[in-house]
């Protein structure tokens, strides 16, 4: 997988629009769908704020390894990583609907 790949499938497990991505990632929406067609990375920078909202690495997104002790994936996220990845869309809403809640009250 690439960069891009690697960020839209993130992107989708944690449910957001590639127009919430680039407004909380700083960076022009157009830019996810001019990096997917020429196959190119983005900035350090950007690919850094990227990292940091879909809560990975660097190196993940790049390499699709999380090599580095620093890495967020750890196994319970994986674990709930493909969990996510195996609901239909009405489970899937309702899981982080609940995880939402949970959140908040912490």
């Amino acid at each position: 997988m690439s960069f891009w790949e690697h960020v839209e499938y993130l992107r989708e497990i944690r449910n957001l629009t590639r127009k919430e991505l680039s407004s909380k990632a700083g960076f022009s929406i157009a830019s996810i769908s001019t990096g997917i067609a020429r196959g190119s990375y983005p900035s350090a920078d950007i690919a850094v704020r990227i990292a940091q909202v879909l809560c990975v690495s660097v190196e993940y997104l790049v390499t699709g390894k999380e090599g580095s002790k620093e890495s967020v994936l750890t196994p319970e996220v994986k674990k709930v990583i493909t969990l996510l990845s195996s609901l239909d869309s009405k489970e899937k809403e309702a899981f982080l609907t609940l995880l939402e809640a949970v959140a908040k009250k912490h």
